[in-house]
């Protein structure tokens, strides 16, 4: 099948067009000024076009076997046939992009054109040197009228690496999207016949974005397997994982994740020398791909900005870059609260900060110290926070994201959980993979309702659910950037994640003094409060969380009246909140 040479070979994988010599002749016939001639032979002044019993007279040597559909002008869709009529006496017409190509302009077949993208040129674009032995045997194998899966990084890395291979083969590659084009939305068969046509006419290569088709039902992927066993061209097909075809031989060739050195090299191509040994912290927290790397390198080189000002910018767009894709899988938060906010004893506090310099410092303990080197098993960051409803968990995540200048994605788990077998692990998967680029702090909010301990298996069911649960520890082992599980019943939680996170903190109850330290501080500066008695609103034996509330339901009642927050707010927001949740509310407490 695919054993044409796409360098030297001028048909490059398309068998010769026996009767391609006799389309100008149908041109010829197809012209005004003979429609005339036409319609003498057929003896039918309304029959002034071609025919085949035309042809068939004009070409004594010709044979019938030229009629039949899969004869070479009809299969290769060189003529058009008119739908009435008996087959001898059809109007035959020329395709509009082949008369072009035969009177010398310019091929471009629109049903192509329609559905494909021409790769643009990536020159600019600098690739580390282990890039070059992939590129060098993508090369080879197109060369040699294969069919690769080149999968791994992101679409505009393998769109480059693409760009760059077709370079080398001086052939025009062009982008074919099946999550924009279905297979089962046209004809694909003849579409196929079509690319073949352009492989002939413009030497191109078909570049297929298959990653749509990751975690799809098999019968899809089995139609798309038929679908690509049906082409003598060689083919590239873009995926996010390699698939798996019963037919179809391809060649596997993954896109190598960079290490810290040679994103560094990458970056200081763009930045200059002079930033050596200055961008190790963003080096090790954007785990960005080549395109990337280039596309925010080269916009703040055009862009009149002072050194001084360039870091922070710098660090600002490598977060801007995975936003997009993260928020299209969780939920980002941020807060304007700093530690002076969290209200906790000192000793949660200082595992906190602690948690923080081990995100902080860890490219210079784990890599240039050579930890790392030693295994790389358990160099995630992962913590559990475990305490009651309201106690500051999520807070606390919050506080150490904005503190290490990093977005907070909060994972929804209704997105997340699924009935479906196997489900669950991919949408996790997906989460972790898009999360790595910008080394997102990823909070699991109430993570026990998802990753409840593992039981007895007693039918299928428990044994996937126990899998799910090793999947997320695993995942959480080797994430690089920061995972925090949070739960109100830490003893629903499986006793593995207890060995393998890194950091426990529990979150107490706040008692009297640090009620009162809450209270303080709930209001801002610019709220007007008039007499609040802080020690008698510490008495309400509630956490921080419900003191939220509450202060956010006396503002309003009072608001309301256009007065200043006072105390017998505070009071009807308790015994409206104590009505909800039924929750006591001290006899004492009653200014």
């Amino acid at each position: 099948m695919r054993n044409s040479n796409i360098a030297s070979d001028p048909s490059f994988c398309l068998p010769p067009f026996s009767q391609i010599h006799s389309l100008s002749h149908f041109q010829e016939f197809s012209a005004p000024p003979r429609g005339n001639l036409c319609a003498r032979f057929h003896q039918n002044p309304k029959r002034a076009y071609p025919t085949f019993s035309l042809a068939l007279e004009l070409f004594p040597e010709s044979h019938w076997s030229a009629l039949t559909p899969q004869g070479s002008l009809r299969y290769w869709q060189l003529i058009e046939l008119d739908d009435d009529g008996d087959l001898p006496l059809r109007r035959l017409s020329l395709d509009e992009s082949l008369l072009h190509y035969l009177m010398g302009e310019s091929y471009r077949d629109s049903s192509i054109e329609d559905r494909t993208t021409t790769l643009p040129t990536f020159s600019e674009t600098r690739f580390p040197p282990s890039y070059q032995p992939l590129i060098q045997q993508l090369v080879a194998s197109l060369h040699d009228g294969q069919c690769v899966q080149l999968w791994g990084s992101n679409l505009s890395t393998q769109h480059a690496i693409s760009a760059v291979a077709c370079q080398e083969l001086g052939c025009l590659g062009k982008t074919l999207s099946l999550s924009i084009f279905p297979l089962e939305t046209v004809d694909w068969r003849q579409w196929q016949r079509r690319w073949q046509q352009e492989v002939r006419l413009n030497r191109s290569l078909l570049v297929i974005d298959a990653r749509s088709l990751d975690g799809q039902p098999c019968d899809r992927l089995a139609n798309f397997d038929r679908w690509l066993a049906g082409f003598e061209t060689p083919l590239l097909l873009l995926t996010a994982k390699p698939l798996s075809f019963d037919t179809l031989l391809s060649k596997n060739l993954q896109i190598p994740p960079l290490n810290l050195d040679e994103r560094q090299h990458l970056w200081l191509a763009y930045l200059g020398e002079k930033w050596q040994g200055r961008l190790d912290r963003l080096v090790a927290q954007f785990d960005l791909t080549p395109t990337e790397i280039h596309s925010i390198g080269s916009s703040l080189k055009q862009e009149a900005i002072d050194e001084a000002d360039l870091e922070a910018k710098l660090w600002k767009a490598c977060r801007e870059q995975a936003r997009p894709q993260l928020d299209a899988v969780a939920t980002r938060v941020k807060t304007s609260l700093s530690w002076d906010d969290l209200i906790l004893p000192k000793e949660q506090i200082a595992t906190l900060k602690n948690i923080v310099t081990y995100v902080d410092r860890r490219i210079q303990v784990y890599d240039r110290w050579g930890i790392a080197k030693r295994s790389e098993r358990g160099l995630g960051i992962s913590a559990l926070f475990s305490g009651g409803s309201g106690t500051g968990k999520t807070t606390a995540a919050e506080i150490m994201a904005k503190e290490l200048n990093l977005d907070c994605y909060r994972i929804d788990l209704s997105s997340v959980i699924s009935k479906y077998i196997g489900e669950t692990e991919k949408n996790l998967s997906r989460i972790f993979e898009v999360a790595e680029t910008a080394g997102a702090v990823l909070l699991f909010d109430e993570a026990d309702a998802l990753f409840g301990k593992r039981g007895e298996v007693r039918e299928a069911r428990d044994r996937y659910a126990n899998q799910e649960v090793s999947y997320l520890l695993q995942r959480m082992e080797t994430y690089p950037g920061l995972a925090i599980l949070t739960t109100n019943i830490p003893s629903a939680l499986d006793s593995a994640f207890e060995r393998r996170v890194k950091f426990i903190v529990k979150f107490p109850f706040p008692d009297f003094e640090e009620r009162q330290k809450i209270w303080e501080r709930v209001f801002p500066p610019q709220a007007p409060t008039k007499n609040l008695d802080y020690k008698k609103l510490s008495k309400l034996n509630v956490t921080g969380g419900v003191i939220s509330n509450l202060a956010v339901d006396a503002a309003f009642r009072a608001a309301r009246e256009g007065s200043s927050i006072e105390m017998r707010h505070i009071k009807e927001a308790a015994i409206a909140d104590s009505q909800k949740t039924g929750r006591y509310i001290p006899q004492n407490s009653d200014r």
